[in-house]
């Protein structure tokens, strides 16, 4: 289960994840690496992935990003 608080906190975190004025919004590579950034706090062991298991645990980003 994902701590909804903590969550919140790392993406606040991330601005260019949410703030349109920030320089990096529409850069896909930066907005990549902030998720990763930010499943790497939430997902404790995300270094100990695999790169398969990576990039299946990255798609939660996307699945977040259609929500917005």
């Amino acid at each position: 289960m994902v701590d909804i608080e903590l969550l919140i906190h790392e993406i606040e975190k991330e601005e260019c994840i949410w703030k349109t004025s920030n320089k990096d919004y529409m850069d896909k590579h930066s907005k990549q690496k902030s998720w990763i950034n930010v499943a790497s706090v939430i997902f404790s062991t995300w270094s100990t992935f695999s790169e398969k298991e990576q990039e299946a645990r990255e798609e939660w980003y996307w699945a977040l990003t259609d929500c917005a």
